[in-house]
């Protein structure tokens, strides 16, 4: 949800995860949050079971409003995400143009929500029903050392997207399921190969392919 990644942004995520259930009980839906004021965001700096940073518990409160306001002007959040794209989200695999309409969409989310990040914004689009790889560190780095992107950073998420389809097509296999193999193979758990610091290259089944390996 758009309450999670305010959390996320900047966090281990193990660390926000724990925190899960006290921010989904603190922040439980739209009109609860709109009618928080300050004595509100007080008593919750002192809840334990959340993470107590101020600026973030703001930053909620400030874009429940801005999801509001979404709404007021374009009847429903959906309608919205409609406006950049008639085929959102259902035929967001196939619409023509579908990589700059989303570089326009997450370019307008991040201007109206505090905390949103080009990652987080497209981790947040996944989620909602977008039908694409996220462009979170582990994939990244995993791209980068298989030499499909540039870098591990912003500037190469688009052809990251981008790379994440043609692998699923070339498959055949659904996207997400491409997105969770990835994800499971450069995170510090789960799979646990493709980690930062001393990979796991001899237990990887790509390392025939990994530029990283090679350099080795």
């Amino acid at each position: 949800s758009h309450v999670a990644v305010v959390f996320f942004s900047g966090f281990r995520a193990s660390v926000v995860e724990a925190k899960l259930p006290a921010i989904c009980n603190a922040f439980p839906d739209i009109g609860t949050v709109l009618a928080y004021g300050s004595d509100h965001i007080d008593a919750l700096m002192g809840n334990p079971g959340l993470i107590r940073n101020r600026a973030k518990i703001t930053a909620v409160t400030g874009n429940a409003r801005s999801f509001q306001a979404i709404i007021d002007q374009y009847g429903s959040f959906r309608a919205y995400l409609r406006s950049f794209n008639e085929g959102f989200p259902e035929g967001v695999g196939d619409a023509a143009g579908i990589l700059d309409d989303l570089d326009r969409l997450q370019a307008d989310l991040m201007d109206r929500l505090a905390y949103f990040g080009p990652a987080t914004t497209r981790h947040f689009l996944v989620d909602y029903g977008f039908n694409f790889i996220k462009p979170v560190v582990h994939v990244m780095r995993l791209l980068h050392r298989l030499g499909l992107v540039k870098t591990e950073g912003r500037e190469s998420y688009r052809d990251a997207v981008r790379i994440g389809r043609l692998i699923a097509d070339a498959v055949d296999m659904p996207i997400g399921y491409v997105d969770t193999v990835f994800a499971s193979l450069g995170m510090a758990s789960e799979a646990n190969v493709c980690r930062k610091t001393d990979p796991l290259c001899d237990d990887c089944f790509l390392r025939s392919r990994c530029a990283y390996y090679h350099g080795l």
